[in-house]
């Protein structure tokens, strides 16, 4: 068994069963509440599920069919005609008529005629045990949709979310770098004030001071604009909340043979391979005979007239001119074809559950590194800083150290962020649920 990278299934309500509740004034928006909104509210998974009660409908509609119909039928002031030389004697028939009926020259008149049908199939040439095939593989491959589009929905909610907090991250740190510019700035000028130091320092740290802010606000516009992206995603206005920083919990991959069967592309492909063999059945029999039993009962009138008949329909055909065999052919090309399909897909999808081991770890490995050189970078900023305060340093000094600061900041907030995000890929190549972190299993 494969173990699943995240193991925790959500317990959704079903998408779009209520309005969109209007946002809180502030607070915390958790990772999992942004799920749970990004399922209930998914146009997707709501298709999904009006397509999966059509399957069922279908299913229910299809058993019917093997149970008697019965029909009930009634008129009212009846004439038939029998000759022509009943047009001429009906106003001397209308004189006789009677609630019973009567039967005046030339013609009939019932004043009320009523019947009951009842027809039940005896053998349809398997024809119902073949459509039910058909509908019962509709419904697994609407399943297997619906369950999809869920996760789909979890994990399109669960990127936009570390969107934002990777966002917001780096604009935290173009913020930062704005204040140490600003401090760096300052102590040029003191150093002038001093005589110590140039003019031309302040307006090199001036100008650092310039770029940075427009890093900042490039920044800040991004994390705006992954704040309204995930709105839509979890269909809800964020308001003044903030996505509080998680991890996501890590899991080992398994075995890649049965991830790929878990995938719902190689899901669905099964079922329309089952549906494709019931219709190669169902196409092979199409000239088998069926056989009908039929009963009517018929009164005129009230009182008289009453008529009772059961007959049993045979009907075979025996000649279609190679019809029922170019039907056949149509329907083992579609099933050869699913089979060309699922080897295929089983065979990309093994290659894409182990691309995305691989771009885990090497998310991991990315991660490790900027973390080193962040670590390296802030240091080097803190002894320029120092040895530039003191004299023996150099405006450049600190200028570049502060460039580099930043750049490094920011690859270790990206590098931590993408290491989130391969375990979002890994659990879609997966196919699993996705877990989120202090929710119950």
């Amino acid at each position: 068994m494969i173990v699943p990278i995240l193991a925790v299934a959500l317990a959704a309500p079903a998408a779009a069963e209520a309005p969109a509740r209007p946002p809180a004034p502030g607070g915390k928006l958790t990772l999992a509440e942004a799920v749970r909104l990004a399922v209930r509210y998914s146009p997707a998974l709501a298709a999904s599920e009006a397509r999966l009660a059509q399957a069922g409908h279908q299913i229910a509609q299809t058993r019917a069919g093997v149970y008697p119909q019965v029909s009930l039928s009634a008129s009212a002031l009846n004439f038939r005609q029998i000759d022509a030389n009943a047009i001429s004697s009906f106003g001397g028939g209308l004189g006789g008529a009677n609630l019973g009926g009567f039967a005046p020259p030339g013609g009939s008149f019932n004043f009320m005629q009523t019947g009951v049908a009842v027809s039940q199939t005896l053998f349809d040439g398997f024809q119902t045990a073949d459509a039910l095939a058909i509908a019962d593989a509709t419904l697994g491959m609407n399943e297997v949709d619906l369950a999809n589009q869920r996760r789909k929905a979890a994990y399109d909610a669960a990127s936009a979310y570390f969107a934002v907090l990777r966002a917001e991250r780096l604009a935290r740190n173009a913020r930062d770098a704005a204040r140490q510019t600003d401090a760096h700035v300052a102590a040029a000028t003191v150093r002038e004030k001093a005589g110590t130091g140039t003019r031309f320092e302040i307006l090199q740290a001036e100008t650092q001071r310039a770029a940075v802010r427009g890093q900042v606000r490039a920044a800040e516009n991004a994390a705006a604009l992954a704040r309204l992206n995930l709105g839509n995603v979890i269909g809800e206005d964020l308001g003044d909340r903030a996505p509080e920083t998680v991890l996501l919990p890590e899991g080992a991959p398994g075995a890649v043979a049965e991830a790929v069967e878990r995938r719902p592309e190689v899901q669905t492909l099964a079922w329309k391979r089952r549906l494709d063999e019931a219709a190669v059945d169902l196409s092979r029999k199409a000239n088998l005979p069926r056989v009908s039993l039929n009963g009517n009962y018929s009164q005129q009138g009230f009182t008289s007239g009453r008529s009772l008949s059961v007959t049993m329909g045979l009907q075979w055909n025996l000649i279609d001119w190679g019809k029922a065999d170019a039907k056949v052919a149509q329907t083992e090309k579609d099933l050869a074809q699913t089979d060309l399909l699922l080897a295929q897909a089983r065979r990309n999808l093994a290659a894409d559950v182990q691309g995305a081991v691989l771009s885990r770890q090497d998310a991991r490995d990315r991660l490790e590194i900027a973390e080193r050189g962040a670590g390296l970078a802030r240091e080097a900023h803190r002894m320029a800083e120092v040895r530039y305060r003191a004299g023996i340093g150099t405006s450049f000094d600190v200028i570049d150290a502060q460039t580099s600061l930043l750049q490094a900041e920011n690859s270790e907030a990206q590098a931590r962020f993408d290491t989130q995000l391969a375990e979002i890929r890994l659990a879609q190549a997966l196919g699993v649920e996705l877990a989120i972190p202090g929710e119950s299993p």
